[in-house]
């Protein structure tokens, strides 16, 4: 039983960081915080899927259009 919700409550995670944007006056540290939070998250329920190349991607997609300069 603990196992299957472990399995879901990755799930949920996962999709949270898939859902994470910027918002509205939302600071970039508070932002980045967010993504640190899910990582957290799922690396204490020994889950790595989502490696340091899939967060900066995930990161630099959802940055307003103001911070992309390349």
């Amino acid at each position: 039983m603990h196992d299957q919700w472990s399995h879901e409550n990755i799930h949920h995670i996962q999709q949270w960081f898939f859902d994470i944007t910027i918002e509205e006056g939302e600071t970039i540290a508070s932002f980045l915080g967010n993504f640190e939070e899910v990582r957290n998250e799922l690396t204490n329920l020994g889950n790595n899927t989502f490696t340091d190349d899939i967060v900066m991607a995930k990161v630099l997609n959802q940055l307003p259009t103001c911070y992309r300069t390349f």
